[in-house]
């Protein structure tokens, strides 16, 4: 006997059923970017009166991705009624999904009427809707006529974080089609961080296509300040751009034409961004080596060639094990051994530490390292506990013990608290004395339940203490670090401190009003 409901239905809700029951196995989809790509087929086939009701039926509905349905829905409505779905899309009262569906009828409106849709846009009121659909907007006449979404661009307020994304849809299909025209407008722009992510981007785009024609655009631009940056950071200038590509697919050719700059500022500054670019790379103790001896001799060079040798030993240990072995300066080896032996584990980690014997007593002092001379980059080491077997049989070790009990307690404080108390009592404190240093002065501030747990994880190492008026001296600098910042949970950890109650009372006296 024939359905009595389905000969009833009429054409909408027909297709509209079959919606929901499309959408029902699009959502059980596991793979975001598959089921992504479903539910942009999903309304493929809708008239505007079945996209109609199936917006009706979603809202009464609990749908995983709904804002992303419900937008889908919207731009199919777009593309027969711009206006109307418009309207609809505006007057939805959630914002999120005001936001996705506004953008998405305007994606539709454009590729229908591109002036009207921008008419449109420029009548909203300011704020956030108006920012976003001016995104929108520019990203799709990015397509067909970036040089009009570029002035588009231009009229409103540019940040890197808000506008970096406009400034690549913009870019990048242009340089891909004609290189020299984006450049040339990309250098027309006025002075800014518009005209800076513009440059930059076409020095980027253009290095993926064509190297060499990318390069001596970018050597020819004027008046382009060059600065030595810290290590890790780079200057905004193009050619930064496109050294970083020659570096992540070439580093033995950007070396080389590197090594042929005349001396100045443009070749210190270019060699310090490519230290920085090769950290992304795959570099080889050669390039490593040729690179680091550019810069000039001291700490600089030093750094670069320590964190050139983290780098190879935790891609390819047995590269960074080749390369100590063929290294025949001492200082020069001493430097990298100490990046090596802050990356690798194991086997590895033993075959490394055969090499300290070849170190004289001033070429030890440093060996186990966890920062940067400057102290501005930290790193854990990778396999403590091998290297405290190894520290407790050398000589004037305590700088070793220091550094791994520092490293060990963030990576496992129980066991790192173990082999603490295994020390002479003299070295286990001070050893705990740089670790309750560290955790008296980076203190987090997120919410008292981070700040408390952080005092109270301090307490453990002060109780390791051997001396006993080196614990207290501890345990009072806690206190006072502790009301400092949160008086309450402080005076309450006081009263069951194991401070005698006369310190107790002093300090408490002392706090903060």
């Amino acid at each position: 006997m024939p359905d009595s409901s389905a000969a009833g239905a009429g054409p909408s809700e027909l297709v509209a059923g079959d919606f929901f029951s499309r959408l029902h196995g699009a959502a059980s989809i596991r793979s975001r970017e598959q089921r992504a790509r479903a539910f942009a087929d999903l309304a493929g086939d809708m008239d505007t009166a079945q996209v109609q009701d199936a917006i009706a039926r979603l809202g009464t509905l609990r749908v995983a991705d709904h804002d992303e349905v419900l937008a889908q829905l919207f731009g199919r409505w777009g593309e027969f009624d711009s206006e109307a779905a418009m309207a609809a899309a505006e007057a939805l009262p959630n914002t999120s999904e005001r936001h996705r569906s506004v953008s998405a009828v305007l994606g539709s409106w454009i590729d229908k009427d591109p002036r009207a849709a921008e008419q449109w846009v420029n009548a909203l009121p300011a704020g956030l809707l108006k920012r976003a659909a001016w995104e929108t907007l520019i990203e799709a006449l990015a397509i067909n006529d970036p040089p009009h979404a570029l002035a588009l661009l231009q009229k409103l307020p540019f940040t890197w974080s808000s506008g970096g994304q406009a400034v690549n849809s913009i870019f990048d299909a242009w340089v891909g089609s004609n290189p020299r025209e984006a450049a040339a407008y990309a250098s027309q722009l006025p002075l800014g961080e518009l005209r800076t992510a513009a440059l930059d981007r076409v020095g980027k785009q253009w290095a993926r296509i064509d190297l060499r024609q990318a390069l001596a655009w970018a050597e020819a631009i004027p008046n382009q300040k060059f600065e030595v940056q810290e290590f890790g950071s780079y200057g905004l200038e193009p050619i930064n751009s496109v050294l970083r590509r020659w570096v992540e697919t070439d580093s033995v050719a950007a070396v080389r034409w590197l090594e042929q700059l005349p001396e100045g500022d443009k070749r210190a500054a270019l060699i310090s961004s490519a230290c920085t670019f090769l950290r992304s790379a795959t570099a080889t103790p050669q390039v490593a080596m040729q690179l680091a001896q550019l810069l000039p001799e001291g700490a600089k060079r030093d750094e670069a060639l320590q964190e050139f040798a983290q780098q190879i030993a935790s891609e390819e240990p047995a590269m960074a094990l080749m390369w100590i072995r063929s290294e025949s300066d001492p200082e020069r080896r001493r430097i990298i051994l100490s990046g090596i032996l802050s990356e690798v584990s194991g086997d590895d980690l033993h075959k490394a530490l055969e090499f300290t014997g070849s170190l004289g007593p001033t070429g030890r002092e440093d060996l186990i390292s966890i920062q940067s001379a400057d102290g501005r980059r930290g790193w854990n080491l990778a396999d403590p506990a091998t290297l405290a077997a190894w520290a407790v049989r050398q000589p004037d070790n305590q700088p070793f013990l220091n550094s791994i009990a520092a490293s060990w307690v963030t990576r496992d404080a129980d066991r790192a608290a173990n082999w603490l108390q295994t020390l002479p009592a003299p070295a286990r404190d001070k050893a705990l004395s740089g670790i309750i240093e560290e955790k008296l002065f980076r203190v987090p501030v997120n919410s008292t339940f981070d700040t408390v747990s952080h005092f109270q994880d301090a307490e453990r190492w002060i109780a390791l203490l051997a001396a006993g008026s080196t614990r207290q001296s501890a345990y009072e600098r806690l206190a006072e670090r502790w009301l400092s910042m949160d008086a309450e949970s402080a005076g309450k950890w006081l009263n069951i401190s194991p401070l005698a109650a006369d310190v107790r009372e002093r300090l408490l006296k002392a706090k903060p009003r």
